[in-house]
């Protein structure tokens, strides 16, 4: 997803040894050609759905492992 100043972010998804879940993101700053970690999420998400809005990106819903999600989580 391009963000703010067309920065590029990494939300979730799924790896690790198992394949699971993951809480975490990062963002891709083209200008520095560097990635910086997000704090992790509170709940690991995969298949999710996420939007910018002008207060912040936001991870919406996903899937846990087990459960499919209907949490926002506010990321930056």
């Amino acid at each position: 997803m391009v963000g703010k100043n067309n920065k590029i972010y990494a939300i979730g998804g799924f790896g690790g040894s198992n394949n699971e879940p993951l809480r975490s993101a990062e963002v891709y700053d083209p200008r520095t050609e560097k990635w910086r970690m997000l704090p992790l999420m509170n709940e690991p998400r995969r298949a999710l759905a996420a939007a910018i809005l002008a207060d912040g990106i936001y991870a919406i819903g996903g899937f846990d492992g087990i459960n499919y999600m209907k949490s926002v989580e506010r990321l930056e």
